[in-house]
């Protein structure tokens, strides 16, 4: 077989990148209103205002974990195609078990985001992402005092995405139903604390958020099939993949085709 061409073609339809300010809303309206709701404070949390942040102080182990969250949901109409916000890590703690996401209205105060339904959050002592189950997915080393995390919502994409210091981590959770998401932060042993902004300036550049798809390779291969030449494209990096096109051939055959076009997916040493 012999590789004779290699593209990059976008994983998804790609929307563009799109202005997050929506129209006759100027920007320092955006997320008006939105504050952190103390009847929602877990009782091993304690709340105070510094320079116009929120901060948050765990001082008793949580049972197992305690939580807090903002007074209203976040939502297209009144935070824009984009909805946001950050937390700086003052202290750790002895763990680092600190969640920032988001949660539904009425969340458990005693469990961390992303832990139940319906809620979605990364968690600062193991660097995982929580999906509304108690299972993560790695993202990232753990946090550090002075990293600033931030959690957000794409409306237009229906995905919740993260940053650190500034910058976008990893993959977005794609296919979340945004609505009714309210900031959630999780705490879970003593000493940990953060300082929560809540907009409209982050340190993440939200007029340059964009969060379109990937480009996946694509590899257009050549091979003979008995005695007659033959090509098909497919991504040789991936166990899954899609072939994009297929020579015409008689429906008996096309096992066999398939079939080598899978064995040169998952072996592309032998081309």
């Amino acid at each position: 077989a012999l590789l004779t061409k290699f593209q990059l073609q976008p994983a998804e339809e790609d929307l563009g990148a799109r202005d997050v300010h929506p129209e006759g809303v100027p920007p320092s309206h955006l997320g008006a209103g939105l504050e952190l709701d103390h009847s929602t404070r877990a009782s091993c949390l304690t709340v105070s205002v510094e320079a116009s942040e929120h901060l948050i102080t765990c001082h008793a182990k949580g049972s197992p974990a305690g939580t807090i969250q903002a007074n209203r949901p976040f939502s297209s109409a009144l935070d824009g195609p984009v909805a946001y916000y950050e937390a700086t890590i003052r202290k750790r703690g002895p763990t680092g078990a600190i969640g920032v996401g988001l949660a539904r209205a009425g969340y458990p105060s005693n469990k961390m985001p992303g832990w139940e339904p319906v809620s979605h959050a990364w968690h600062g002592d193991d660097g995982c992402t929580f999906n509304s189950c108690g299972t993560g997915s790695p993202l990232s080393p753990p946090w550090s005092e002075g990293d600033v995390i931030g959690c957000g919502i794409d409306f237009m994409r229906s995905a919740v995405f993260f940053t650190r210091n500034g910058a976008l981590q990893g993959s977005p959770l794609r296919g979340v139903d945004s609505g009714g998401l309210l900031a959630t932060l999780g705490f879970q042993t003593k000493g940990e604390s953060v300082s929560v902004n809540l907009g409209p300036s982050f340190l993440y550049d939200l007029s340059a958020h964009d969060l379109s798809p990937p480009q996946v390779p694509v590899h257009r291969v050549r091979y003979l099939d008995g005695g007659e030449e033959e090509e098909v494209w497919l991504n040789l990096l991936a166990r899954d993949y899609t072939l994009l096109s297929l020579p015409s051939i008689p429906p008996a055959l096309a096992p066999s085709r398939v079939a080598l076009a899978s064995l040169l997916a998952l072996n592309p040493s032998r081309l």
